[in-house]
């Protein structure tokens, strides 16, 4: 469409939680409090969110290991398909926690998360990482109903408004510029 692509970037100094650089847009600036994509556009986080809201909290709470063992198979069957699948379309069986996370496995998040549970994991995301952009409850105007305490968004990254670069970069909330 010729629509030039557009992207943000938040970097944080991983000592002290200050923020070294920030940037969102390409072009010449035009306007004064403008848009800032870096903190105020939201996009879904996919697979980048199963650090924050599954492993760590379960690793939190003694639930796992990085050595523990959790199944690579569907946690579900959802009319005969199985449900999560991962990028790979295949499944291995008895898989490490180490293992899951370095390659992104989605039924091991799933699996994960449900051993956390749904409230935890979402309270873990808002309260210690301080994600701001959760929605817990929200229905529309069409009588549909939109919650991130669900599996696919939290284990899977399919949040209903999505997160900021900003929020992903995990700055320290003292240290937050809004």
């Amino acid at each position: 469409s010729g629509q030039p692509l557009q992207s943000a970037i938040t970097v944080v100094n991983n000592q002290t939680g200050a923020v070294v650089a920030l940037s969102g847009g390409i072009g010449e600036k035009t306007v004064n409090r403008g848009l800032v994509r870096a903190t105020q556009s939201l996009r879904p986080p996919g697979s980048s969110i199963k650090p924050i809201s599954v492993y760590a909290p379960a690793l939190e709470e003694g639930l796992i290991t990085p050595y523990s063992a959790v199944d690579d198979t569907p946690f579900m069957i959802n009319d005969g398909n199985p449900w999560p699948k991962n990028s790979s379309r295949s499944y291995s069986g008895l898989t490490s926690i180490y293992t899951a996370v370095i390659k992104s496995l989605n039924t091991c998040a799933v699996k994960t998360l449900d051993l956390v549970g749904l409230q935890t994991s979402y309270d873990y995301l808002e309260n210690k990482f301080g994600i701001d952009s959760l929605v817990s409850y929200y229905e529309g105007s069409n009588g549909q109903v939109y919650s991130d305490v669900d599996y696919a968004p939290l284990a899977l990254g399919g949040l209903t408004e999505g997160v900021s670069t900003y929020e992903m970069a995990g700055v320290c909330p003292e240290r937050r510029l809004y």
